[in-house]
């Protein structure tokens, strides 16, 4: 761009000829001073793109390949691929808020399941925003997940602005096979197995504050350090 405009400065100096006047008509033709303003701009968004694509893949690849035995798990970067391979779940509908503690220990854990779980209380987030604002043309719902560490454990704390819930749902919602979905749309099997990822396998707690039409706050708590225990006996049991 900084030769074909120092040419161009050049031909209008120089003396009208059989070169300028050719070089001046291919300049004009190929409409060089549109391009000279839309090329920067194009290679802009096309870098912006393709880190875009790059975040979305890196995401991707870390939820998919998770580490499924206990190994140290950085929390952050587990929550932040989660919410990135669950946009398009929730993007139509709500903004999402991180607030991160950049001071989080690393966590013995099972990445996969902790992926899991927090897949599974986003999308629950976005169809209840869904449901509440479907006929908003602009997205009023808003998605907030906040990490911090609470003594020898860390949280992770998913609050919506939602339909919310009843007591008597609010009672149930980690119960086998309980939903408040449609048929063909709920198992009522994500919740529950959430409980039991986070309760009997990590140890840890999971807990929900909701108010009718007004959103729901899910809490799970993992201890920093894993205490070996069988599981799977657990789990027969």
């Amino acid at each position: 761009l900084e030769l074909i405009k120092v040419v161009n400065e050049r031909i209008d100096k120089e003396k009208r000829n059989d070169l300028t006047a050719d070089l001046k008509t291919l300049i004009n033709a190929v409409d060089m001073s549109y391009l000279a303003k839309e090329i920067p701009s194009a290679l802009l968004h096309s870098y912006e793109g393709i880190m875009s694509v790059s975040k979305i893949v890196r995401a991707m690849k870390d939820y998919a390949h998770p580490e499924q035995s206990f190994k140290l798990v950085n929390i952050n970067m587990s929550v932040e691929s989660t919410i990135i391979v669950s946009s398009s779940e929730w993007k139509y509908s709500s903004k999402i808020k991180r607030i991160f503690d950049d001071s989080l220990p690393m966590v013995e854990c099972v990445a996969g399941d902790i992926n899991q779980v927090v897949l599974n209380i986003i999308i629950n987030a976005a169809h209840s925003i869904a449901e509440k604002y479907n006929e908003s043309n602009e997205i009023s719902g808003e998605i907030i997940v906040q990490t911090k560490k609470i003594n020898n454990n860390v949280s992770i704390e998913i609050a919506d602005n939602g339909n919310g819930m009843t007591e008597d749902t609010r009672n149930k919602v980690f119960d086998h096979f309980f939903t408040t979905k449609e048929v063909g749309k709920g198992t009522g099997q994500g919740l529950s197995i959430a409980h039991r990822l986070i309760v009997e396998k990590h140890q840890g707690v999971i807990e929900v504050e909701s108010t009718l039409g007004e959103g729901s706050v899910f809490r799970i708590i993992v201890p920093v350090k894993h205490k070996a225990i069988n599981y799977r006996k657990n789990l027969v049991n």
